[in-house]
């Protein structure tokens, strides 16, 4: 029950493997080394 109705209640199960570890490199010079956002784009 969630505020007097009945509600579903979300369940998330599964597996989960590690198939490999990867060392990443970041240019320091790249702008967007963080990442971007759409309006990061629009200059």
């Amino acid at each position: 029950m969630a505020g007097g109705r009945s509600a579903i209640v979300p369940t998330i199960a599964g597996q989960a493997w590690i198939t490999g570890v990867l060392p990443h490199g970041v240019d320091p010079s790249d702008p967007f080394r963080a990442g971007f956002t759409l309006p990061d784009l629009w200059f």
